[in-house]
């Protein structure tokens, strides 16, 4: 066999038909389509099974939901191609997509391409790209593609079957957001070099239900994800990059705690001060945060003088290290 698509589908009857239609012509008789079916509550299975009937090559699988995770390890489980690409089933890929992934891709080589987010509700389309040309990087580069915001997904990229098996490269079952870009890292241990190229192959929808949905994750399980994610760059990334992952560290680290405060209605300057202290070291992150524009939110919710002063106070440290990057 030589691809297989693994798809999981959560409640996405909305989607699934314009999904499989952008996938099926791309297809020979030597690639397969999985379907992973997360208990949907909607008609998304009754839609699967009518395309597992007509295609011979299409299988379904119906499980509990458990999450994307859950979802795409069953896919990788049942995967029977040498190489394997993971779209949702509620987005769908350009009709070049499989040709031109499968076309680059070498042993021990891991292929990223460019992708569009597109708004269900209006339309409006973001391209997201890492450069103009086509580029072959090392492990070390790739701190650099996820800035570009190309690195921490999955659906952008096709994997050898062998090296994820033999090594039990699995999706973290434990996290509902990040556990796309620690697949990634453990990947990453294996191969030799990334191709990126400026193609624009897949088209993300953003909505607000579907394999994508939000999840409200306890603030341990966040900063633990950011804790593995800071080791998975550390492990894979030279000296000279080093500076560039702990501040992109920080600035996720302030991301959370900015969510969770705001999550949790919380306006307290006193008990805000209390889980800063708690959950990061407040001077490190104030003097080594990358983007002021990340601390205005957290400035203008809570008017917590203490941290807008230590801020102030290190500016020029910020500025400093911002220039080294």
């Amino acid at each position: 066999m030589r691809l297989s698509v693994v798809i999981p589908v959560y409640n996405a009857e909305k989607y699934i038909e314009t999904c499989l239609n952008s996938i099926i012509p791309q297809l020979t008789e030597d690639d397969e389509i999985i379907l992973i079916n997360a208990s949907s509550k909607d008609n998304s299975e009754t839609i699967c099974n009518k395309y597992v009937e007509r295609n011979n090559n299409i299988k379904l699988y119906n499980i509990e939901n458990g999450g994307p995770s859950v979802s795409r390890n069953a896919g990788i489980k049942h995967a029977t191609g040498k190489y394997i690409i993971f779209i949702d089933g509620d987005d769908y890929i350009e009709k070049n997509y499989i040709e031109t992934m499968l076309k680059n891709v070498k042993e021990k080589q891991l292929v990223i391409c460019s992708y569009k987010m597109v708004k269900y509700e209006n339309g409006e389309e973001t391209i997201k790209r890492y450069s103009n040309k086509e580029e072959v990087l090392t492990s070390e580069d790739m701190i650099k593609v996820y800035e570009k915001e190309l690195f921490s997904l999955v659906w952008n990229k096709i994997f050898e079957r062998e090296i994820i098996v033999k090594n039990n490269i699995l999706f973290n079952t434990k996290f509902y957001k990040g556990e796309d870009l620690l697949f990634n890292l453990e990947y990453m241990k294996y191969i030799e070099r990334v191709k990126v190229i400026p193609d624009v192959l897949y088209n993300y929808i953003i909505k607000k239900t579907g394999v994508n949905k939000s999840y409200k994750e306890p603030i341990e399980n966040r900063l633990k994800r950011t804790q593995l994610i800071y080791n998975g760059f550390m492990e894979i990334t030279k000296k000279n990059n080093m500076d560039r992952v702990k501040i992109n560290i920080i600035d996720m680290n302030f991301l959370h705690l900015r969510n969770y405060i705001k999550e949790n209605n919380i306006h307290n300057p006193f008990e805000i001060t209390k889980i800063f202290k708690k959950y990061t070291n407040l001077d490190y992150c104030l003097n080594n945060a990358n983007d002021y524009e990340m601390l205005k939110p957290i400035k203008k919710l809570y008017d917590e003088k203490h941290i807008t002063t230590m801020y102030l106070k290190n500016k020029f440290l910020i500025k400093k290290l911002r220039s080294k990057n």
